[in-house]
């Protein structure tokens, strides 16, 4: 792993360009009238925000380009919404970068989820218990794995993304995950 500063010293993205219009504002939208749909209706657990992470949409194959100790590479807007804690948007990149290594290492595979199930000891630089508390109290936020289910690579067989929640259980974050990163392509076409 190389040497990553604090994530926390790091501006996330504000605006989500794809082909010169932003996405961010439509996107949140969605985001926001699902989180409170879903909520209403307990397919997610009660929650007072939530925290995403996205790739820019780029053309099928340009995601194996970037290294997976590459956070800015992967990262193309995030955000912690409604009082959601600075690290959850970083904790959703954190997922993605091991989403990412497992299609780097030739691994077909979609979700975090499905791969933490299926190879319980792929991650590695792990996100550790104290490092967790540590970050939940304001302490430095590093790269590494963050070992659940949350982030999702989709298609929509010309583009592709890759999206992670955090704050709900890791199968309530892979939802949110791939119903977002689907719209996302949806708005982007």
């Amino acid at each position: 792993m190389g040497t990553a500063p604090d994530l926390r010293t790091i501006e996330l993205p504000r605006e989500l360009l794809v082909g010169g219009r932003d996405l961010a504002p439509e996107l949140l939208g969605f985001v926001d009238l699902t989180v409170s749909a879903w909520m209403s209706a307990r397919v997610l657990s009660k929650r007072s925000g939530y925290g995403f992470a996205t790739t820019n949409i780029v053309p099928i194959g340009t995601l194996l380009d970037i290294d997976s100790d590459d956070f800015r590479g992967l990262l193309g807007y995030g955000i912690a919404a409604y009082g959601a804690s600075a690290h959850y948007p970083w904790n959703a990149l954190r997922k993605m970068r091991m989403l990412h290594r497992a299609r780097l290492a030739g691994l077909d595979i979609s979700s975090s989820l499905h791969l933490v199930r299926i190879r319980p000891r792929f991650p590695r630089d792990v996100i550790t218990d104290e490092e967790r508390a540590a970050e939940k109290a304001g302490g430095p936020i590093r790269w590494g794995d963050f070992p659940y289910g949350g982030a999702v690579y989709r298609t929509d067989g010309e583009n592709e993304v890759m999206m992670g929640f955090s704050i709900w259980e890791q199968d309530e974050d892979n939802r949110m995950a791939g119903v977002t990163a689907d719209r996302l392509l949806e708005l982007a076409a």
